[in-house]
């Protein structure tokens, strides 16, 4: 399973193949979804980079392709 990753904001995504191997900047969002084609109305969970790991949040984003 891969996982597609992009800063809340931003516009590039890149995969990885575990969470553990991301390295993101302390304390800013992103965007972490499985699939990396899109639906409509898709809802992403956002995760916080914090303690060199990511971290889910009970926040998820709201997506019109």
């Amino acid at each position: 399973m891969r996982y597609f990753i992009r800063q809340r904001g931003g516009k590039i995504t890149i995969g990885v193949k575990r969470l553990r191997d991301f390295r993101g900047v302390e304390g800013y969002e992103y965007f972490v979804h499985t699939r990396k084609d899109k639906e409509p109305l898709d809802c992403i969970p956002i995760y916080v980079f914090t303690n060199g790991k990511l971290k889910k949040t009970d926040s998820a984003g709201l997506f019109l392709f």
